[in-house]
């Protein structure tokens, strides 16, 4: 065989090594493959360019090109060998291997000698492949048979690399030194691929195994299933869950038979659900276990189509100390619902009493101005007593409904004066905003103020009138109420607060102080009075 088809016949045997070792680089971008597989395609381009040499004999470049990318193949498969057993990467290897090809591509353009030459060439990569079969022997932890087969291989072509400028001296003893290094490079080859084979298998082998001890140590029930609701696996907490003891009781078996016949369709429609959109999240059913025990489950499940059949990743977790809490807080909310409606029908009541004791004693009072301070304190206790009665009925029991407090209340003050007759109500412009107890009870007292003092004084001898009244809920949290009336108004220099009553000073006193809100009074045809105060006084 001729040198060329020599050359030409070892170059596509390197060549399929290193697409080979390229191919395993993408299923795995371990660091040290990518350093074998650098080593491999610099083998390749060394032959090629000797194959190339060989045609072109009058070539003086490419022989030294050759040379240096086999000093390079030499350290890629170095530092492939201390990147696999775990050592970092030296660069100051690289960085010598750099500085050595330099001084070698200097020496040959000098016109060093053929001899020099492949000493200079050969020896230096013999060393390194040398000293990466030692750093292979070194490490016990890798795979046996590949570790050895690389590490023979390794040294046995370092050693050759030695020998070879001896070879090189007879034109068919370098042409059996090339086949014995093509042999031997592919052997290595084989015996690097055997030895990535057993890594990954190992890789493998302990990622199954960490994956295990965290599924089987959690307290999450975690269950792999196919496409028809069939468990493929599961860790112990499932088995738990289901009440089965052994795994191969629930293998190849749907999750319907041991989940509760009331949840058994909406179980089978959120499996068919995660099929169709890839997860279900937060379903909660019944595990019932062999002795008809149920276990309230909480289920989250995703579409896994990585492989070549779907699978579905569930995890389960039982939430009946969670149930039996809601429960527990269910039953106390009850109990405390039951507690504060008593309260206030009891306040309500209470109030009921003092207000037929202050009607009691006002019939008794045959003085004018005794009775009218009974009526008007029976009037505050009742617009208490309103909105307790109000919280009684509400669902809430911490807020009332202002619009519908408003109207009940007006037509009870006008009831009560007994002007139901002269004096009509406008509550259309009405909004019914909620407003909790600590704004109700001073909106109350306000509320009555003004009525009151409109029902009182706005229309003297008798006079017909209105009084309306408006509840707005505004954008800025804010809750705007304003009585009006087409009364007589204020007094002509009359200053409301200085020369108000003991009621005007209740009203500012509450509107202002209690209920930090503002009020202004307009006085001309009739008088309005305009209050804003915030719905809860919590914040």
């Amino acid at each position: 065989m001729s040198p060329v088809q020599t050359y030409l016949s070892v170059w596509l045997a390197i060549s399929a090594v290193a697409l080979i070792f390229r191919y395993l680089y993408l299923l795995n971008a371990y660091p040290f493959l990518r350093s074998w597989v650098l080593g491999w395609i610099l083998f390749s381009a060394r032959l090629l360019m000797l194959l190339i040499s060989s045609i072109l004999s009058e070539s003086r470049i490419l022989p030294v090109m050759a040379d240096i990318c086999e000093i390079f193949s030499a350290v890629a498969f170095l530092d492939g060998a201390l990147l696999f057993i775990g050592r970092p990467r030296s660069r100051y290897l690289l960085g010598a291997s750099a500085i050595y090809c330099l001084g070698f591509a200097a020496a040959a353009w000098l016109g060093a000698g053929p001899g020099l030459r492949a000493v200079l060439s050969h020896c230096p990569p013999g060393a390194m492949l040398i000293a990466a079969g030692i750093a292979f022997s070194r490490n016990r932890k890798l795979p046996r048979a590949g570790r050895i087969t690389v590490v023979i291989c390794l040294i046995i072509w370092g050693l050759h690399k030695f020998d070879y400028p001896i070879l090189n001296r007879s034109p068919t003893w370098s042409l059996w030194g090339f086949w014995i290094t093509a042999i031997i490079a592919i052997l290595t080859g084989l015996g690097m691929i055997l030895l990535y084979y057993e890594y990954t298998r190992r890789e493998l082998a302990e990622s199954e195994e960490k994956y295990r001890r965290l599924v089987e140590t959690t307290n999450t029930g975690y269950v792999i299933l196919d496409a028809a609701g069939r468990v493929l696996d599961a860790n112990a907490e499932y088995l738990r869950l289901t009440g089965r003891r052994e795994l191969q009781d629930i293998l190849g078996r749907s999750v319907i038979e041991w989940t509760a016949e009331k949840d058994r369709a909406r179980n089978a429609i959120e499996v068919q659900r995660c099929l169709d959109t890839g997860m279900a999240r937060n379903l909660e059913v019944d595990y019932v276990d062999l002795a008809g025990r149920p276990t309230p489950i909480e289920i989250n499940a995703t579409l896994v189509t990585s492989g070549a059949t779907p699978v579905i990743v569930t995890l389960c977790r039982d939430i009946g100390a969670r149930k039996r809490t809601e429960d527990s807080l269910r039953r106390a909310v009850g109990e405390k619902e039951t507690l504060l409606r008593e309260l206030y029908h009891r306040t309500k009541n209470n109030m009921s009493v003092i207000i037929s004791l202050l009607n009691l004693q006002a019939n008794e009072s045959k003085d004018p101005a005794i009775k009218r301070g009974f009526e008007e304190a029976r009037n505050r206790i009742n617009a208490m007593a309103l909105v307790h009665e109000k919280l009684y009925d509400t669902e809430d029991l911490s807020r009332i409904r202002l619009g519908d407090y408003v109207r009940d209340l007006a037509a009870y003050l006008v009831q009560s004066y007994g002007l139901g007759a002269s004096i009509a109500l406008d509550l259309k412009d009405m909004d019914d905003p909620p407003v909790t107890i600590d704004s109700a009870i001073p909106c109350a007292l306000i509320l009555n103020e003004l009525i009151s003092n409109s029902i009182k004084y706005a229309f003297p001898g008798g006079r017909k009138g209105s009084i309306s009244l408006s509840v707005k809920e505004l954008e800025d949290g804010l809750i705007e109420i304003r009585v009006a009336d087409d009364g007589v108004g204020f007094p002509a220099g009359f200053d409301y607060r200085r020369d108000g009553g003991m009621g005007l000073q209740t009203i500012l006193a509450l509107a202002e102080g209690q209920l930090l809100g503002s009020l202004s009074f307009e006085s001309g045809t009739g008088l309005t009075c305009t209050f804003r105060f915030a719905a809860s006084l919590e914040a």
